[in-house]
């Protein structure tokens, strides 16, 4: 069990601003984003195919915003050493910079649990 969250850190290309990103997620996490997303969304079973519920379900493009802000503050440990103000410091960066910190944290937030062999 992992007790404490390794992380690196990451320079952005043009503000060379350091970045402090969690190296993963934990299950917590995970679930938390998982109810951003699907908290809002009723489903109903067919009853010709209970197996097989309603595929017309709707998600709010809104809550696809507010899911990546949750990410964002979720893997972002730090910028430039202070922990505070995440979103807003992300919301003032140049957008190549903001584009590759949003890079890393897809890659770590979509990691895929790897089989030990």
């Amino acid at each position: 069990m992992r007790s404490q969250v390794e992380t690196e850190v990451i320079e952005t290309p043009v503000g060379k601003q350091k970045i402090t990103l969690k190296k993963w997620l934990t299950g917590k996490d995970r679930r938390d984003l998982n109810l951003i997303l699907l908290g809002d969304i009723e489903f109903s079973i067919n009853p010709t195919n209970p197996d097989n519920p309603t595929q017309n379900q709707k998600i709010k493009g809104s809550k696809i915003v507010e899911m990546t802000d949750k990410t964002m503050e979720l893997v972002i440990a730090e910028i430039e050493g202070k922990p505070e103000d995440i979103l807003k410091k992300l919301g003032e960066m140049d957008i190549r910079d903001y584009d590759f910190v949003s890079d890393k944290v897809n890659q770590i937030s979509n990691q895929q649990t790897q089989k030990k062999t």
